[in-house]
């Protein structure tokens, strides 16, 4: 379930799936998306504190990999626009 906190000056959404393990587990995807896993017993409450604790990694991650997006995302627009000219410049 998507679920959404307050860090650092900023809203944060973050996947909680409930499964089988025994730590609170964070993982940051290169796409920023946010998944944590917990188990069942696991209250929301001692989710979002583990995530409070985590709020720098959290952040710098975030930022790093909107700046991969970004330059991503410009390489990606240059090059289209190096084909559209090719074929019709």
């Amino acid at each position: 379930m998507i679920k959404t906190i307050f860090l650092k000056d900023r809203y944060i959404k973050y996947e909680l799936t409930r499964k089988n393990v025994k730590n609170i587990n964070l993982r940051i995807k290169s796409d920023c998306n946010i998944c944590v896993s917990a188990n069942y017993f696991v209250s929301e409450k001692a989710v979002n504190n583990f995530l409070f604790k985590k709020a720098d990694l959290i952040i710098k991650a975030l930022e790093k990999y909107s700046k991969r997006i970004s330059s991503y995302s410009f390489i990606v627009v240059q090059i289209l626009l190096l084909i559209v000219y090719c074929f019709f410049g």
